[in-house]
């Protein structure tokens, strides 16, 4: 079993909180170009060799995240950031975020990130058939219905290899379950072309 609740790695995969969905999601609507500013604005706070690393919008928040730049309750260094960039939409969607997590969350069911590695061709068609297999193992196994978990996208990363996140149900249970899934690798996974970090 994990410990402590700490986030399992499914070869390239994680458990994530609600904070980290939220960035995973703005990560994925930033252009090369605004990156690229984003990086520029960020040189006063962060070395440039360590900038020039970061080839994402995932990565450059990873590295904001482990200066202290950004935080669940320190986003405001990302609101000013996307407005500079002329990025109104995104500044907006940073405030909204600010002012929820305020708020009593309980409206909607908390949510958490599951991102797997999976082996695919690289057709269209494929990677949706091994999303829509993984979605259907999940459900088995973690005992959810198939409403209950959400496509949040794929990327590819590599030659036949796409990372899918989803996001699933925060149940201690389905969690634990889900971790200790990945900790046996599990055949679902496996049968559903994931890979664990060890192969």
């Amino acid at each position: 079993m994990a410990h402590g609740g700490s986030p399992v790695v499914v070869r390239g995969g994680v458990i994530l909180n609600r904070f980290r969905a939220f960035l995973e999601r703005l990560s994925l609507e930033i252009e090369q170009d605004q990156l690229e500013g984003l990086k520029f604005l960020l040189q006063e706070n962060i070395p440039l060799g360590i900038l020039e690393k970061c080839l994402t919008a995932r990565q450059l928040f990873s590295r904001m995240i482990q200066t202290s730049l950004l935080g669940e309750g320190n986003l405001d260094n990302l609101e000013k950031l996307f407005t500079d960039i002329q990025r109104s939409d995104l500044a907006e969607r940073v405030k909204v975020f600010k002012q929820s997590s305020m708020e009593v969350e309980c409206e909607l069911p908390v949510m958490e990130i599951a991102c797997f590695a999976i082996g695919a061709q690289r057709t269209d068609l494929n990677v949706k058939i091994a999303e829509d297999r993984l979605v259907l193992s999940m459900c088995a196994a973690l005992h959810i219905d198939p409403s209950e978990i959400r496509l949040v996208g794929s990327e590819e990363v590599g030659d036949n290899w796409f990372n899918i996140t989803f996001e699933i149900p925060k149940r201690k249970q389905v969690l634990d379950t889900l971790r200790w899934a990945a900790i046996q690798k599990e055949p679902w996974l496996t049968l559903c072309g994931v890979q664990s970090s060890d192969d």
